[in-house]
């Protein structure tokens, strides 16, 4: 997956990829990236610039009649010029993904619709903690619906039990702040302290989502080799 450094402005929000022509829409496909991620860019290679949730020799070669959404929200951890990292901690992201994918299905007249959630490294986590705010609002039939119509998930990279690379980070973000004037760079901590191992965010999430497992079809993905990060 892309490093986001070229990658357009975020997109923030539920935005359409890809839409079944001329057939009837079957499944709402729902990309959630990661941090530091950007909704489009993170699902795109470069420098071919193929998203292969929308292009056509791709995802929907496979699933032609589906709908591909990506939601975009700050997962940044720090930012430069002015711009600001995200203050929301896990939660808030949460609640914010299933009020604008219900309002999206809503519009779309889809409250009924299966989901399948594609989800990248902390995306998985927004996404496990989406589901279980969910499930908890059975009396909110709009809210609950998002809980009960997911199908299927998909975690690629997901540090379900913490990583030690968040660890690392985090000592890093220290020095930086450290190191560098604070008008210069704003660092904000909250989302990689929740990545962190033995995080309590975490296993809160973790015993709050397994419960609720045997609903959906559940599939993880990780890499098999080293990735060269410079």
């Amino acid at each position: 997956m892309s490093r986001n450094k070229e990658f357009p402005k975020q997109i923030y929000g539920i935005q359409e990829l890809y839409r079944s022509c001329g057939e009837p829409v079957e499944v709402d496909i729902v990309a959630v990236h990661g941090l530091n991620g950007h909704a489009t860019g993170s699902w795109t290679s470069k420098p071919q610039e193929i998203c292969w949730l929308s292009n056509a020799s791709f995802l929907p070669r496979y699933i032609p009649r589906a709908r591909v959404l990506v939601w975009g929200y700050n997962a940044s951890i720090f930012s430069q010029n002015g711009k600001a990292p995200s203050a929301d901690r896990v939660l808030q992201h949460a609640q914010t993904l299933v009020s604008q994918l219900e309002a999206d299905r809503d519009l779309e007249d889809a409250a009924k619709r299966p989901i399948i959630f594609v989800c990248h490294s902390l995306g998985g986590i927004i996404v496990k903690r989406a589901l279980a705010y969910a499930e908890s609002r059975v009396r909110l039939t709009h809210i609950y619906s998002i809980y009960v119509c997911t199908f299927a998930i998909l975690f690629f990279g997901t540090p379900h039990q913490g990583s030690s690379k968040a660890n690392i980070l985090s000592s890093l973000q220290k020095i930086v702040s450290i190191a560098t004037p604070k008008a210069a760079i704003d660092l904000e901590s909250g989302l990689v302290n929740a990545l962190e191992k033995e995080s309590e965010v975490l296993q809160n999430i973790t015993d709050q989502f397994t419960p609720l497992m045997s609903n959906f079809r559940v599939f993880f993905f990780w890499e098999q080799e080293k990735t060269d990060l410079k």
